[in-house]
């Protein structure tokens, strides 16, 4: 049996960097503070949209599908391989389309491969997506606009990935 959720307000920019309602899933057995501290705590509002199961609504259904490859972006990230970025940028817009995350990280790639203009292109449209979702955008019947912030820089967005041991 699923353990029970509860419906949260997350304080943390991060719902909104991926397209999410800031009103979101947590696990009960979990303190929700942990939905507000940074690095957010991805892993327990997971588990809580698996929870959901049938009853699990847009955009949480297609979050879940598309985060499976959260770990696998990290790791190409931290590899530099920007072949396999693409490509799992690419997977991750295909399950859960038109993110601020995927803009910020297609502006990573284009930096890194010298198209400055297009990187600054990338940067300010995921910002102004972001800050879009949060302000008021909602995808839920019971969410809410809770705003919070955090610098959205390089080894911020490193921290959000932890890699599996073993």
């Amino acid at each position: 049996m699923n353990p029970p959720i509860t419906w949260i307000e997350s304080t943390s920019w991060e719902p909104a960097f991926f397209g999410l309602p800031q009103r979101i899933p947590w696990p009960s057995d979990i303190d929700p503070v942990g939905a507000n501290r940074a690095p957010f705590e991805m892993e327990h509002m997971l588990r809580a949209i698996k929870s959901l199961g049938s009853e699990a609504v847009e955009p949480w259904i297609s979050f879940s599908k598309a985060a499976v490859h959260l770990e696998d972006l990290a790791e190409a990230i931290e590899d530099s391989d920007l072949v396999q970025v693409s490509g799992i940028l690419n997977q991750f817009e295909s399950e859960h389309p038109g993110t601020a995350f995927a803009l910020f990280h297609r502006g990573n790639l284009a930096r890194l491969e010298g198209r400055e203009d297009d990187a600054a292109k990338l940067f300010r449209e995921a910002l102004e997506r972001k800050n879009a979702k949060s302000s008021g955008g909602s995808d839920h019947k019971d969410s809410g606009g809770a705003k919070g912030s955090r610098a959205h820089g390089a080894a911020g967005s490193h921290r959000e990935f932890r890699r599996k041991s073993g």
